[in-house]
Order: structure tokens, then C-alpha cells, then sequence
């Protein structure tokens, strides 16, 4: 996120911004039983591993203050937690290279 052009960072940063609103609320229904788990788990395995990309702790480091305390306390638990296994690269890039 530091290191690109700041169109990029700003293209980087409305997508990241909209996939972390999404998902808040996916996050409030399913805290509120509005949302069934299953769909859910999906979601949240999509955010925990995405959480783990550099780039993307970056962009929340300076960004989180645009959600609800409930969300940034969520977020920065699953940062906090890491994970061994590395984001899936759908790509055909490796994604823990991506900053």
C-alpha cells in the first residue's frame, strides 16, 4: 500500500473500503441472527485471510476509524490472530508478496 502510485493507492483503497462495509454489516446481521452462519463463515474466512495481506493491515491502520468499534475491535482481532496459512492465490501471483 506505502510503496504504490497514489492513484493506486486511492483505487486500492475504495475497493478495500467497500469489501470492509460489506462485510461490517454481513457482520452486524450475523451477530444479530439476521444472517444464517453458514453464509457467514464464508465471509468470514474471505476477510480473515485478506486481513493478513500487508497492504491491507496498512490501509486499515489508516482507515479504521471509518467503522464501528464493534467491526475495528473484530478486524484487529483477526490481525492480532495472524494465520499460518497463506491468502489463496487466485491470481497466479503469490499473495503474501502483495503490498
Amino acid at each position: 500500500f506505502k510503496g504504490m502510485s497514489p492513484q493506486d493507492r486511492l483505487r486500492f483503497a475504495v475497493i478495500f473500503f467497500q469489501i470492509y462495509r460489506s462485510t461490517e454489516q454481513l457482520h452486524y446481521y450475523a451477530a444479530e441472527g439476521l444472517v444464517e452462519q453458514r453464509i457467514w463463515r464464508g465471509f468470514e474466512r474471505r476477510i480473515r485471510e485478506v486481513s493478513q495481506l500487508p497492504g491491507v493491515q496498512q490501509w486499515w491502520s489508516v482507515r479504521s476509524d471509518c467503522f464501528s468499534d464493534d467491526f475495528q475491535d473484530y478486524v484487529d482481532s483477526l490481525i492480532a490472530e495472524g494465520d499460518a496459512t497463506a491468502p489463496v492465490d487466485y491470481a497466479g501471483t503469490e499473495c503474501s508478496t502483495i503490498s
